[in-house]
């Protein structure tokens, strides 16, 4: 990775951060939980979920997370969620990102 790359990774992983701490009413130790939470949802649907349950990733995503976070708190991890897929998709597969 080279410098320019580096330092577009840094803003947007600040980008992210920031976005799930407002979701989170700027309460960090929750952005935390919340980011424990989406982990272990992003493993129960690779390690559970049949293949065409659900329309898209963020259905799933959805889903699994009405009961345990909030309204604001799940729109900001699908808008992650599909920039990341988004940037993977672009970059050519999970093969060729290098994070």
């Amino acid at each position: 990775m080279n410098s320019l790359q580096y330092i577009f990774s840094v803003i947007h992983n600040i980008k992210y951060e920031t976005a799930l701490a407002e979701a989170c009413d700027w309460d960090y130790e929750r952005a935390e939980d919340v980011k424990k939470i989406l982990s272990e949802c992003f493993h129960g649907i690779h390690e559970k979920s049949n293949p065409g349950q659900f329309a898209s990733i963020n259905d799933a995503i959805s889903f699994a997370l009405s009961d345990k976070l909030t309204d604001s708190e799940i729109s900001a991890v699908l808008e992650i969620s599909s920039e990341i897929s988004n940037d993977i998709i672009i970059k050519g597969g999970l093969e060729s990102y290098d994070n």
